[in-house]
């Protein structure tokens, strides 16, 4: 009987400390933002659907917090979703992977003083400025730089850029980007779909996204000579398991990461267990953000408002899934770009 009456004491005990410290744990409340619009939803839907997963994983983990999400969409202008967050008290905004979005969110997160972070949106008209935007993906500049000097190293001299009708500050500005920092020319630009006659090349850039991309190498592979191709990282949006089954698929694309292998951290093997999901620059991106907002609230908890945009503007190494990065003072991020080659279905590293 007295052994009984231990055993129960000690599992009251238990229960009472277990209780006593998930109290303690403070709980950090993080919005994300999505656009539903129908041409941009499956890239956004899985970058959500990893972030939801990287919660469930985070909160099973013994970390000094946990985490609570509040999901709001928008159409295009994200005013009414980040005011919406905000009436929610949440710490932090993720989402606006595109450029164009994130040309919407600034002034938006700036005068409702709360970061957002972005996964993907890389156009370099956000770089080196003091704001409340932050980002875990390199400019277009540095992609532009690379894009420029594997041409000019092949041989390429003009080429012809086939684009996506959406994302202009992405797109115009990548273009700029490679323009200014190379001596490659642009032999005409022209908007998928909608015919090619005005272009004119030794080598192609695709500026789109994963869908428009897959129709616009097969609409290549039909019209035009053998000419190198080159996909711009917009490409990688989603699962890039579409862009290996093209027929006789064979470019060029840069990453930090071979996008057709899954890496073993792990979170990504808790992911790849848990759910068979698209694993694309938007879904490795929105994992990576989640990674660089935690890092920074495990230092404070309770940071909010101009402490929390502080916090994030100190710069650090961050680990992603697959790859590392770092975060200067204005949450421009930058990592290590390499250059790959896809044919025959098999992706291979190359220098730039």
């Amino acid at each position: 009987m007295i052994k009984r009456a231990i055993f129960a004491a000690l599992a009251v005990l238990t229960v009472v400390v277990v209780a006593i410290i998930a109290f303690r744990v403070p709980t950090v409340t993080v919005g994300v933002a999505i656009n539903d619009r129908a041409a941009l939803s499956a890239s956004e839907g899985a970058m959500l659907s990893v972030i939801q997963s990287y919660v469930t994983w985070y909160n099973d983990q013994k970390r000094p917090l946990r985490l609570k999400l509040e999901i709001a969409t928008y159409r295009d202008d994200p005013n009414e979703a980040l005011e919406f967050l905000a009436s929610k008290g949440v710490a932090a905004v993720v989402g606006f992977p595109l450029s164009l979005e994130a040309a919407f969110a600034v002034p938006v997160a700036e005068r409702l003083r709360i970061p957002v972070l972005s996964p993907a949106a890389s156009s370099s008209t956000f770089s080196g400025k003091e704001d409340w935007f932050f980002r875990v993906v390199e400019d277009s500049q540095g992609e532009g730089v690379q894009i420029g000097r594997f041409l000019s190293a092949i041989g390429a001299s003009k080429v012809a850029v086939y684009r996506s009708p959406y994302n202009d500050a992405y797109v115009n500005q990548l273009v700029n980007d490679m323009e200014e920092n190379s001596s490659v020319r642009v032999g005409g630009i022209s908007s998928y779909p909608g015919g090619a006659n005005d272009l004119s090349g030794d080598a192609i850039l695709v500026v789109a996204e994963p869908s428009r991309t897959y129709w616009i190498i097969q609409d290549i592979l039909l019209h035009w000579p053998p000419v190198p191709v080159v996909l711009a990282r917009w490409s990688q949006g989603s699962d890039f398991k579409t862009l290996l089954a093209v027929p006789g698929g064979y470019f060029f694309f840069s990453s930090t990461y071979d996008p057709s292998e899954i890496p073993d951290d792990p979170f990504t093997t808790f992911l790849v267990a848990e759910r068979d999901l698209d694993l694309g620059l938007f879904a490795r991106h929105g994992a990576a953000a989640m990674a660089y907002l935690t890092d920074v609230l495990e230092e404070n908890p309770k940071a909010r408002g101009e402490a929390l945009r502080s916090a994030l503007s100190r710069p650090r190494e961050v680990l992603a899934p697959g790859w590392k990065f770092n975060v200067d003072r204005f949450g421009d991020a930058s990592a290590n770009l390499k250059f790959f080659r896809l044919k025959d279905g098999t992706v291979s590293e190359v220098e730039p």
